[in-house]
Order: structure tokens, then sequence, then C-alpha cells
């Protein structure tokens, strides 16, 4: 069996990444949008426990917890970018090590910021230093979980 081409290995790392920026796009549009999100959101839960989605449906938390999922989703977003792009930096680019870490973490915090510039422009949108802020943390605790996977292993590995 032959080896596969540098082409083919160079696009198994990084499609993965770009298919990922894609939902990241996808995401900064009225789709996600504090209005969408929380209509989506009611609109999931309805069939499951109507109950329920008849007392969120008024409720003045509602807001706030909404506030907190979305943010939760930013963190989300951005650590599966992180480990993407960890994945397809190791792979594809002689960066190793403390180098890698920290060319990805600026990679997302750069994506970010270009999301938020983008959210800037759409109606129903805002751009906000504090979800880049979120972003990044994001992304620094999925790369921190990702070293401690790794260390825990490699201390396995030579016991």
């Amino acid at each position: 069996m032959t080896a596969p081409s540098p082409w083919r290995r160079r696009a198994s790392l990084w499609l993965p990444v770009a298919l990922w920026l894609g939902v990241i796009v996808l995401m900064s549009t009225d789709l996600a949008s504090q209005t969408g999100t929380e209509t989506s959101f009611l609109d999931f839960l309805r069939p499951w426990w109507p109950g329920l989605a008849s007392v969120l449906e008024g409720a003045p938390w509602r807001e706030v917890a909404g506030v907190v999922v979305r943010k939760a989703g930013h963190t989300c977003e951005y650590g599966i970018l992180a480990l993407l792009s960890l994945r397809a930096v190791r792979g594809g680019t002689r960066l190793r090590g403390r180098a890698a870490w920290v060319a990805v973490l600026v990679f997302c915090a750069v994506v970010a910021s270009g999301d938020e510039l983008n959210q800037a422009t759409v109606a129903s949108r805002t751009g906000s230093a504090v979800d880049v802020g979120i972003d990044v943390l994001g992304a620094a605790l999925a790369l921190g979980i990702a070293y401690s996977v790794r260390r825990r292993r490699a201390k396995r590995s030579v016991a």
C-alpha cells in the first residue's frame, strides 16, 4: 500500500479546521443571535417538556440563562477550533511543543477577533471584546486539557 500524497495528508489535517471555521461563520449570522437561540431552544424543548417550556417562556431569568448557554457555546466552539488546529499544526508544520500551542492560541484569538468584527456588521448581533476573551479562554481551556491528557498518557507509557 502506498503512502498518502502530501496534498491528501495536508487536506486531512486542515479540512476539519476549515469546516469548523465555516461553522463559526454560520454561528455569526442571525441564526445564533440571542433572539434566534432563545426561540430555537424553546421550540426544541416544547415537545419534550411542554411544562418546562411554558414556565421558561415568560421567566425573567430566561435572558440570563440564554446568555450563560450562549457564552458556554463560545467556549466550546473555540475549544473545538483549538483542538482541531493543534492537530493540524502538529501534523502539518514543523512547530512542536510550546511553539505549536502558542501558534494555535494566537490563531484562535485572531479568528475570534475577526468573528466579533464580523458580528458588529450584522444587525441582530454585536461585536464584543468580552466575547473575544471568552473565545480565547475556551481555546486555552481545551489546550490545557489536551496538555494534561498528553502528560498523563506519557507518564503511563513510561511506568
